[in-house]
């Protein structure tokens, strides 16, 4: 789904820009924006990859035959599947409908109570750091996870109630993104990019989570994705800024590009001469028309991403990692399909924004 960001209002377009020389170590082509953005388009991925990766192992997680003590158990040796023991991987956890249904919803939980308060946060800390704290804690629970499961279910509902915190702040993060540093006729494709990171998530987690649970074991899925997410984190660390213009790899010609149409001067600082007339906000039919396209859109992504590989693979019986790849697929073809969209909407001008 591609966004269209308002225009900046008429009070604001005409405030004088002003653009400091600055110094830079690299300039990357004049395209530091564009790893940017691709950047946080793979972390937003592996944040909510750390939610969805759960969807392969759970999979696995009840399934005593491709534990490494199955042979022991034909045999007809007693296995204690829940002992202490054990190794986490040759461990078998049974799995009860509620309990999967509140694994779910706590990660859905975690992202429904945070959604108000951390965009404030963001207002205040900035968008780096709130991203290095919600990455910080959504790799740790991952990291967690299997231990979790074996030990206490009531720790498990916990961790993926904070994997949901993470998810709290998405949006917020790819407007932030856009607005500082996509070019004014390149905000298109950015919002391609950057919103794409549900479609980019699923294509990467789920084909690997199920070879992972197939063939090293459930625990594993948790392992690789904490791995990959703090990777990731660290990336987003050492790269990215919140301004541009502190940013060592961007040209002086690059930040003319990004801040050209751009007011120096932050809507944000003016906020106490702003009188929002929230009344006409929320009374404009379009407004809610967005709403709810927007709800059944992330509805139909969600459904397909949470249950499409356990349909594959409990009713179909297909193996998992075909299921995975299965689930991937009209994803992958979406966020092609989205990022050419992208593309297109920053260059066709013949047409209105509303028309496009």
């Amino acid at each position: 789904m591609v966004l269209t960001l308002p225009k900046i209002s008429d009070a604001y377009a005409n405030l004088p820009v002003s653009i400091p020389t600055k110094h830079t170590i690299t300039e990357c082509g004049h395209r530091t924006r564009f790893i940017i953005a691709l950047q946080g388009s793979l972390f937003l991925a592996a944040l909510l990859g750390n939610v969805i990766c759960w969807n392969a192992a759970l999979i696995k997680v009840a399934e005593i035959e491709t534990s490494p003590l199955y042979d022991d158990y034909l045999n007809g040796t007693k296995v204690d599947w829940t002992n202490k023991s054990l190794d986490i991987s040759e461990m078998r956890v049974d799995i009860k409908p509620i309990q999967t249904s509140l694994l779910f919803a706590m990660s859905f939980a975690g992202s429904a109570v945070f959604v108000v308060p951390a965009p404030w946060i963001m207002k205040k800390i900035g968008t780096y750091y709130t991203q290095v704290f919600l990455g910080l804690i959504t790799t740790i629970a991952a990291a967690l996870t299997p231990w979790a499961t074996v030990t206490d279910f009531n720790i498990l509902y916990f961790l993926r109630f904070l994997q949901g915190v993470a998810q709290c702040n998405c949006y917020p993060v790819i407007g932030s993104i856009v607005n500082n540093w996509a070019a004014t006729r390149e905000k298109g494709i950015f919002l391609a990019v950057l919103t794409g990171y549900t479609q980019l998530s699923a294509v990467l987690t789920t084909p690997i989570a199920g070879y992972l649970a197939n063939h090293y074991g459930w625990p594993s899925v948790f392992y690789f994705q904490a791995l990959f997410c703090g990777t990731l984190l660290f990336i987003w660390t050492i790269n990215y800024r919140d301004n541009p213009e502190k940013h060592p790899f961007v040209s002086q010609k690059e930040f003319s590009k990004i801040s050209f149409g751009k007011s120096t001067q932050s809507i944000n600082s003016q906020k106490g001469q702003i009188k929002i007339p929230w009344y006409r906000v929320f009374s404009q039919l379009p407004l809610w028309a967005c709403c709810l396209s927007a709800v059944c859109y992330i509805y139909a992504v969600q459904f397909n991403i949470s249950f499409l590989v356990m349909y594959l693979v409990w009713i179909l019986k297909l193996p998992i990692t075909m299921a995975g790849s299965i689930a991937a697929l009209p994803l992958a073809i979406e966020f092609i399909l989205q990022f050419f969209v992208g593309i297109l909407s920053d260059k066709i001008k013949f047409l209105s924004e509303h028309t496009k």
